[in-house]
């Protein structure tokens, strides 16, 4: 598209969709001018086919300060101000892709002013909220001034009344935050946040102090079994600014460690919790989240949590304020204690966690894994097995129903590259010369019921 209108290496001022200069910092590639009938009519055109055709369920737009033609050039001050043509824009196109499907997940990469992003908020549109330096130094064991305050990445620190922010700890533009606990951490005596294990540990503390928070939550992948390549790896093992996009390495066998399982299934439990209770949605929970010993309370007529962690690398007295006297069992690693006053004192040794709930809930059990490599797909009743995942030239799918299904493999333009029928279970040969390596999607269909899920070739 920029070719078709392009000079001196970059689009001419006849170009119905982009800017010649880019109108703010930060561009990347060329700038759309977003007040232009041509881009309008495009990015509504793109919005609704891939949610009619491919059936997502939601955008995040990137760089959505960039939504605007006021001009900022390279002030990000500028950039940054209120700026109502650009609310203007980009509700015009959630109205659009809301008349596609009003059900749409939309999440805006915006980092503009507070006052701005509420507008945002107040339409119902989440906005990204960065937490990695904050949560960062609170897995390393430090705490500097306002570093570790965790409270200031929630919509309580904005004075917000909704779930608007989509709150996260790590994200593709930041480093790991297991890399800088094993080679930044904090340490006391024998406590060393340098430690794998310890590391792993604090990843769990993390967890407990960020899924539980109000709100959308973001994970990085592979967080959840505490990734540890930097973000500047080189495919040669050695580190740099200029590998910040180079191919990292797929850890799925890191499933298969049991201190990384422990940090996915501290991950696992508190998502239960989240989804099935309605207490961890009270944007009034008591929160005491700035120094090393931090605090969430849940206060509800049925039940009430008291979530403790110890951020410190040395042991401390701890006296969060529990809601009610009695018994309280520890959700994470089993067991109970009796409370006999509200301000009963713990003693949290470094790193220490609990999740202490006024009921005994027991999760699910934790049944990943049962298929090395696979990956699930499940619905309506009916559960599928594709594995391995990444693949050379061979996939089993198991069905526990014995019905014919019919099994297609598509590239990411669509294009059909594989078709088969199977019964039951099969292994699935795939002959090398139709399918190089790279992602694709594979889809089930069995009787009415379809199901999909990427799978790479190696």
């Amino acid at each position: 598209m920029a070719q078709m209108y392009f000079a001196n290496g970059q689009p001419t001022a006849q170009s119905p969709w982009f800017n010649s200069v880019a109108r703010h910092p930060f561009n990347v590639g060329y700038d759309f001018n977003h007040e232009s009938q041509a881009t309008d009519y495009f990015v509504k055109k793109v919005a609704s086919h891939w949610i009619n055709e491919y059936k997502i369920d939601g955008y995040r737009f990137d760089l959505s300060k960039g939504f605007t033609q006021v001009n900022s050039g390279t002030n990000v001050g500028l950039w940054g101000q209120f700026d109502q043509s650009r609310i203007d824009i980009i509700l015009d196109y959630v109205n659009s892709i809301r008349q596609t499907d009003p059900e749409t997940y939309l999440i805006l990469e915006h980092f503009g002013g507070y006052q701005e992003e509420l507008v945002y908020a107040n339409n119902d549109l989440m906005v990204w909220a960065k937490g990695t330096n904050l949560y960062n130094e609170a897995t390393m064991g430090y705490l500097n001034g306002n570093n570790q305050n965790l409270w200031l990445n929630t919509p309580g620190s904005r004075g917000w009344s909704n779930y608007a922010l989509l709150q996260y700890a790590e994200s593709h533009d930041e480093e790991r935050l297991m890399y800088k606990n094993l080679h930044h951490g904090n340490a006391s005596g024998s406590y060393d946040t340098k430690n794998l294990q310890t590391a792993l540990e604090r990843m769990s503390l993390a967890a407990c102090f960020l899924i539980p928070l109000p709100g959308p939550k973001m994970i990085w992948q592979f967080g959840e079994v505490g990734y540890d390549a930097s973000i500047n790896l080189c495919p040669n093992g050695t580190i740099s600014e200029d590998c910040r996009t180079a191919a990292k390495p797929i850890r799925w066998d890191y499933y298969n460690n049991t201190a990384r399982r422990g940090v996915f299934d501290t991950y696992r439990k508190l998502n239960y919790l989240k989804t099935n209770y309605p207490v961890f949605r009270d944007l009034n929970a008591s929160l005491d989240l700035g120094q090393y010993l931090k605090y969430i309370k849940f206060n509800s007529d049925g039940l009430d949590a008291v979530i403790v962690g110890n951020f410190d690398v040395t042991a401390h007295d701890f006296s969060p304020g529990f809601t009610q006297t009695g018994t309280w069992y520890d959700y994470l690693n089993g067991g109970m204690i009796n409370v006999g006053s509200t301000n009963q004192t713990l003693n949290l040794a470094p790193g220490e966690y609990h999740v202490y709930l006024n009921q005994n809930i027991i999760p699910p059990a934790n049944t990943y894994g049962e298929a090395p490599n696979g990956i699930t797909l499940s619905g309506s009743g009916l559960d599928a097995l594709i594995y391995p995942n990444p693949f050379d030239n061979q996939i089993t799918i198991s069905l526990p129903s014995e019905n014919e299904a019919v099994v297609s493999i598509t590239d990411i333009s669509g294009r059909l590259v594989y078709f088969t029928q199977i019964n039951g279970s099969s292994v699935v040969i795939v002959p090398e010369n139709l399918i190089a390596p790279g992602l694709y999607f594979c889809t089930i269909a069995q009787g009415q019921k379809v199901y999909s899920s990427k799978i790479v070739k190696q």
